[in-house]
């Protein structure tokens, strides 16, 4: 017998089934050009997709992987959704947690207004706030370098074609006022210099950090944990992208040789 277990099954864990289509369901979504908006039928209403194949993976994260899923002793708790792009993660929150309070930051303006009409649908029976933004660990005006996808973010892209916007940024201070149940950050890069410069951490339970490590930029993974440890979490960590062979030829993905889903919840 291996000395590893079997990965756990969402299922083993009795969590509640939701009321959206498995993931094979999406398969097709892997042949599809990039960057064509396409509008499917997620929970009875249209849901516009802005880029098939980030929709594909994400669902995957979201939807089938649960990475996102939660236990809470309230039925309204505080979720903040950093990073909401299309509003799928929202989407998730919303059929998981019917009665919780809900804040989306997306900082891409053409993913805001999908945002908006995704999940405004729904918003009307929830207490959910929108705001189109940059988080930063200033507030000001900064340049968004857009995508159209999953990927746009304040650093230049050295790969992937951009447009740039000048949009607000508003700092995690601003927004965090209430103790907040669950706080998602995927904000494409910026994770480290908004939660170093955070000063409420202790207002939050349970953090999702995706990490990105950028060529030609010192990683600072270690600062980061610091951070946290320092503030009485203590974290999980899963590899979203680590090159097969570390020491040998490495194929960056979008300018990227590391990226990390860290998952960090206080214990006391």
């Amino acid at each position: 017998m291996p000395w590893f277990k079997k990965k756990t099954r969402r299922k083993d864990h009795g969590l509640p089934d939701l009321p959206l289509p498995p993931l094979a369901h999406w398969t097709r979504f892997l042949d599809l050009p990039r960057h064509q908006q396409v509008t499917v039928e997620l929970a009875g209403r249209p849901f516009r997709v802005a880029d098939p194949l980030s929709f594909y993976w994400s669902y995957k994260e979201i939807v089938e992987d649960r990475i996102y899923d939660f236990p809470t002793p309230t039925p309204l708790p505080r979720i903040m959704d950093l990073g909401a792009n299309c509003g799928l993660s929202a989407l998730f929150f919303l059929l998981r947690y019917p009665e919780a309070h809900l804040t989306c930051v997306e900082a891409d303006p053409s993913l805001f207004a999908i945002l908006q009409e995704n999940v405004g649908a729904f918003a009307t029976r929830h207490s959910v706030n929108f705001f189109h933004a940059a988080i930063s660990p200033s507030a000001g005006q900064v340049d968004f370098h857009a995508t159209g996808a999953d990927s746009g973010r304040l650093l230049p892209h050295a790969t992937l074609p951009s447009k740039i916007h000048r949009i607000p940024a508003v700092t995690l201070d601003s927004l965090v006022n209430d103790p907040i149940d669950f706080l998602k950050m995927d904000i494409e890069g910026a994770e480290t210099d908004v939660l170093l410069s955070f000063n409420r951490l202790d207002r939050l339970a349970r953090i999702f950090v995706e990490y990105h490590s950028f060529l030609r930029q010192t990683q600072r993974l270690d600062e980061l944990l610091a951070r946290l440890r320092g503030a009485g979490f203590r974290t999980l960590i899963q590899t979203q992208y680590c090159p097969a062979l570390p020491f040998h030829a490495q194929h960056p993905q979008a300018d990227m040789d590391l990226q990390l889903n860290i998952f960090a919840e206080r214990k006391t």
